[in-house]
């Protein structure tokens, strides 16, 4: 940084003043007052200033508008900050110079790169009124934030006004420049505590470039105290939005068991995304980590990358190609995988619906101890395998998969019991059951809960308990629960709805992630 004059005392976050959301802002254009070269008045220069920026300034003050230009000119054409500010000013007031706003800019910029809060801050007025630049009001609200981080009052004000003008992916996408331009020092002081504020702002609107950069910086300690938990789960969110660096990054925390427990297959797997992505470092390692697993691994990674495709994570979905690895995996005796392709076939996901086949693979799976697939064969009973429904084939199956530990098993015979499939409604049988998955952080099972709660069936009608339960089944995912969500809410007092979102926050907190999601249908690992 070349700047020699100190142009304000005022020291205060650019990130806490992003994270300010008021809203005071005016329709139209914001009005930015801005700084002029009288700001220099009472100036100290830096001890090493040219005496050509004391002599320019006595110059402009005398109205020697021309001699302060010549004095100012070569200085700031040698990469002085303050001369190149001060040329901009008088391109934009036109002092000394013919007014050019696109001169203006560009001295502007080339001060603002070098970290000058005044000429920053300018240079975002002109963005915000197109002066001799393409309006935008992202790059205004990145050269304003950035002089605001240095300290300059107007910029403060600028921004508060500028934040209700932008949409929030504009805003995100700035918050995401701040962080890397403070992380690799490009037009301020290198910061990376003040870069992880920034990507932290982003990365928590799903930024996917801001999390992978949040998880690098959590994986050294480089502005934060090392954590490899935070840096998995920063990874993990942009690697499952398709960013190949993070997938690649993952791979590695997998393949050494830096933060979790070495997992060779899981590895593979990140490995063949991120190398989908071109990314070089990532097709070299794949070929060396393929040569390291065992028969059953590779089995383990067919399955888990055929998941990826499946549910588009990471990558486009294509259940074709999720069917493909799907076989690979059943080729190796992987268990999940049989499951799988019974899965796609009973839904028809990347070829035909056919339970015939369905229950095939089910079958297969169920051998090898499979209560998903044990949960799938009762699902295709009681819809029917052959266009009549076997209420008590169903049954049976659904047993065997409580037996051996399935969740959606129990659920699926408390709406058995609820509908009176195969009988009559049992409400007191469906309300026991479906209490049991609940408690497993099942979401359809809450969705039930919560309608017996509202209607009175099996239990007493208690309204608190039905907007818990609903909530916490939407928080999970259920598009039913977010449904019903506002026809609760309407006969709640106020009262009674703060009671029922604490009740729901408090379950939210201590809630274990579910790899399903709460999904009949969805595949397994």
């Amino acid at each position: 940084m070349n700047q020699t004059c100190n142009t304000s005392d005022v020291s205060i976050s650019g990130a806490a003043i992003a994270r300010r959301r008021v809203g005071r802002a005016r329709a139209g254009v914001v009005a930015l007052i801005l700084v002029g070269i009288t700001f220099l008045a009472g100036a100290a220069w830096a001890a090493d200033a040219p005496p050509q920026l004391e002599q320019g300034r006595e110059a402009y003050f005398a109205g020697k508008y021309e001699r302060a230009y010549d004095l100012w000119l070569p200085l700031a054409e040698a990469g002085n900050a303050d001369a190149q500010f001060f040329l901009g000013q008088f391109y934009r007031e036109g002092k000394g110079a013919k007014q050019d706003y696109r001169q203006a800019a560009r001295w502007y910029e080339k001060a603002a790169v070098q970290g000058h809060p005044a000429a920053q801050h300018n240079l975002g007025y002109l963005y915000i009124n197109g002066l001799g630049v393409v309006r935008s009001l992202p790059i205004a609200y990145k050269w304003l934030n950035l002089a605001a981080g240095a300290g300059h009052e107007e910029a403060q004000k600028g921004i508060e006004e500028l934040q209700s003008q932008l949409k929030p992916e504009e805003i995100t996408e700035t918050e995401a420049k701040l962080g890397w331009m403070y992380h690799t020092g490009w037009s301020v002081r290198q910061d990376s505590s003040e870069a992880a504020v920034w990507y932290r702002l982003a990365a928590d609107k799903g930024h996917p470039a801001a999390q992978y950069s949040l998880g690098t910086l959590y994986a050294v300690g480089d502005g934060v105290e090392q954590n490899f938990s935070e840096a998995l789960f920063w990874f993990s969110a942009a690697a499952v939005q398709g960013h190949g660096r993070a997938q690649l990054q993952l791979a590695r925390m997998f393949l050494r068991g830096t933060g979790v427990p070495k997992d060779f297959a899981t590895a593979y797997a990140w490995s063949y995304l991120a190398a989908q992505g071109d990314i070089g470092e990532a097709k070299r390692e794949l070929v060396l980590l393929e040569r390291q697993l065992t028969p059953e691994e590779y089995a383990a990674a067919s399955n888990r990358i055929g998941v990826f495709f499946h549910q588009g994570v990471g990558v486009q979905q294509d259940h074709k190609v999720a069917r493909q690895w799907y076989e690979k995996g059943a080729a190796g005796g992987y268990t999940p995988s049989f499951f799988n392709i019974g899965l796609m076939h009973h839904y028809g996901l990347g070829t035909e619906v056919s339970l015939v086949k369905a229950e095939e693979w089910y079958a297969k799976a169920v051998e090898r101890g499979s209560a998903d697939a044990a949960n799938g064969m009762g699902v295709i009973y009681q819809r029917g395998l052959r266009g009549k429904a076997d209420y008590q084939e169903a049954k049976k199956w659904f047993e065997k998969a409580v037996a051996m530990g399935s969740v959606a098993a129990e659920y699926n015979l408390a709406l058995m019991s609820y509908l009176g499939l195969g009988g009559k409604p049992d409400y007191k049988a469906a309300l026991a059951r479906t209490e049991k998955a609940a408690e497993q952080r099942y979401a359809p099972a809450l969705e039930l809960l919560g309608r017996m709660y509202f209607l009175g069936h099996g239990v007493e009608q208690d309204l608190v308990k039905a907007y818990a339960s609903l909530q916490m089944a939407a928080a999970l995912g259920n598009l039913n629960a977010r449904a019903g969500l506002a026809t609760v809410a309407a006969k709640l007092t106020e009262e009674q709805l703060a009671q029922a979102q604490e009740q729901a926050k408090a379950w939210l907190a201590q809630r274990a992630s579910d790899e399903s999601g709460g999904q009949e249908n969805a595949p397994r690992r």
